[in-house]
């Protein structure tokens, strides 16, 4: 750390791009349109308080480990060596302690890094020249350099990442500490006064970053965002026709109406002539039998536009992941109204807090009260839930014939896992009686028998909200991986305390 290899390869404006830049342009492109009528600036003060990275400083010392007989220093003659025993120190590192792994590329105050000069070969192993006992403490120092910084977790007790560093004493050096002729903490201050620099350094490349060159892109970007949904409104209104395109309406079975029609016309008359005679049977009280149920092709219409409607949302996953049950239902019923011809009506009725109806007296009036549709919305919560889902949706029914949509919102990472879980949880229950594994819009439509003898036929539709990972998190996840698999493995002397 702090050397010339981070200073020609690891330039701090690199990874301000990586970490900001990237993340926040790609988070400006997946914004919803809503989001860019706020002010611009505002808005891009939201982004960024999003994913604060606060610049390192350092704070106070901690002693470590001391190692004895770690290594050894060249000595007075050639060919002699003297042991010495390596003081380990901590400082304490408040805010983004990688980033002290990295060069401030962007700020010239004549930093200094700490190993200016390469160690060359070993003076000490050339025995065609004269020993030169300076030279040779000057290479182990410059070799010493390439370690004299580095970041590692606190072990004991287990803290967060510190920055260690290291003094190296011979016995007679530890003679004179215990004398007191000698600091250590004096020569370790001395150390720190040499990265301090670098550390302000790195700072102020940051904040400058944050406060002028990251608001000025991120302003173009949402600016170009703002620009394209400005034209996206009188595109939209040019290319609007007065005959629309819309689904057929939606309409009762014409079989269960005549029925219905009959039946009624049944009620209305008088007691048959034979029969009981103490009056134990009032003609007014005869049951209607058959009752209005939703058109097939009407059904089949329906599940298609959610389908459409599905495609969607699974293609925005992050704009309608974090959406209430309540608020996505509410979305569903307006896409189903505005695909139906007649839409100034709503034919689809929201009502209770995620069901979606029709009720035959919208489509034909005199029908009766009876719901024909209902959609049930849900989040994913295991095949219980689901369950569940249709428990309550069956609280909803009233009508002989009803066709129902359970909408299943998933946000698992495997979608095909929600799937197959749902439908063993539907297909478990005791009155289940068969499954259309591919309906018109491609789900599974299963048919159940109530208590009350209903016949339902359910469209179980998963729909995959699941909000995908940035790369450059993931990226970065792989990163941090791998850096504490590293460590893990000891492929670099990690300092212990006491």
């Amino acid at each position: 750390m702090f050397r010339s290899f981070a200073r020609e390869n690891r330039p701090l404006s690199s990874y301000l791009r990586r970490e900001l830049t990237g993340p926040l342009v790609e988070e400006v492109r997946r914004l919803p349109a809503e989001a860019f009528e706020r002010d611009t600036a505002a808005l891009i003060d939201d982004l960024i308080a999003k994913r604060a990275i606060t610049p390192p400083r350092l704070g106070g010392w901690r002693p470590a480990r001391l190692d004895d007989d770690y290594g050894w220093r060249p000595g007075s003659e050639q060919g002699c060596r003297i042991a010495v025993a390596r003081q380990w120190a901590a400082i304490q590192v408040v805010g983004e302690a990688e980033m002290l792994e990295w060069w401030p590329d962007q700020v010239d105050d004549g930093l200094i890094v700490v190993d200016p000069v390469e160690p060359g070969p070993d003076p000490s192993r050339d025995f065609s020249k004269p020993y030169d006992e300076a030279a040779a403490h000057l290479w182990h120092s410059r070799v010493e350099a390439a370690e004299l910084w580095t970041l590692q977790p606190i072990e004991d007790p287990p803290g967060p990442v510190a920055l260690y560093t290291f003094i190296e004493l011979s016995g007679a050096e530890l003679d004179e500490v215990e004398r007191g002729e000698r600091s250590p903490r004096a020569e370790l201050e001395k150390m720190r006064a040499k990265i301090e620099p670098i550390v302000a350094a790195i700072r102020k490349q940051t904040l400058d970053f944050v406060e002028h060159e990251l608001v000025e892109i991120l302003t173009a970007h949402v600016e170009d965002r703002k620009r394209r949904l400005r034209r996206r409104a009188p595109l939209a209104d040019n290319l609007t026709w007065p005959d629309g395109w819309h689904l057929p309406p939606a309409r009762l079975d014409e079989a269960s109406l005549s029925a219905a029609a009959n039946d009624a016309e049944a009620t209305m008359g008088v007691a048959p002539a034979k029969g009981p005679t103490d009056g134990a049977v009032d003609s007014h009280l005869l049951e209607v039998r058959h009752k209005p149920r939703l058109s097939p092709a009407t059904f089949t219409d329906v599940q298609q536009t959610m389908r459409v409607w599905a495609d969607a949302v699974e293609r925005y996953p992050r704009s309608f992941g974090e959406l209430s049950e309540d608020q996505l239902s509410d979305l569903l019923a307006a896409t189903l109204n505005a695909a139906l011809a007649g839409a100034q009506r709503e034919v689809y009725q929201r009502g209770g807090k995620t069901d979606i109806s029709i009720t035959a007296d919208v489509l034909a009036e005199g029908s009766g009260p009876g719901k024909v549709f209902v959609c049930e919305s849900k989040k994913w919560r295991g095949g219980q839930g689901v369950s569940q889902g249709y428990d309550q949706l069956l609280g909803y029914l009233n009508s002989k014939d009803t066709a129902a949509v359970l909408v299943i919102f998933s946000d698992l990472r495997n979608p095909d896992l929600a799937r197959s879980e749902a439908i063993a949880a539907l297909t478990a229950r005791p009155e289940f009686q068969g499954e259309t594994l591919d309906g018109p819009a491609g789900w599974p439509i299963l048919t159940f028998s109530t208590e009350h003898g209903h016949n339902l036929q359910l469209c179980v539709a998963v729909i995959d909200v699941d909000s995908p990972v940035s790369p450059f998190a993931e990226k970065r996840a792989k990163r941090s991986a791998a850096k504490k698999e590293a460590q893990a493995s000891g492929n670099r002397r990690r300092p212990h305390q006491t």
